[in-house]
């Protein structure tokens, strides 16, 4: 069972999620931090995603993980934090404004 951390409800979240995946999944990383920008320097820079690597949104302020690929090269985001205060999967997206990191 995936639990999240205690966080004051003004805490973006999206990386406290990804933290949480990483450690169920027992995938080395931040496993406890609630900071975009520390996981902005967790594995190597990748510009083609695969599942598990880690997306950054055009802003770089929300992360969250590749769940699915297919063969034009679009791609889909599991993430927490997402608007709605939830985890949501965001459908195929092919646009060059996310940057991604992989452990590979």
């Amino acid at each position: 069972m995936l639990v999240m951390m205690n966080l004051p409800i003004s805490t973006a979240w999206c990386a406290a999620f990804v933290s949480m995946v990483f450690r169920e999944a027992q995938i080395e990383g931040r496993i406890n931090t609630t900071r975009v920008a520390d996981w902005r320097t967790w594995g190597k820079p990748t510009t083609k995603p695969q599942v598990g690597d880690l997306a950054f949104f055009p802003k770089g302020s929300h992360v969250g993980i590749v769940t699915a690929v297919n063969s034009s090269g679009s791609f889909q985001i599991t993430h927490g934090n997402s608007g709605e205060n939830n985890v949501k999967t965001t459908g195929y997206i092919s646009n060059g404004n996310y940057t991604f990191r992989t452990k590979k």
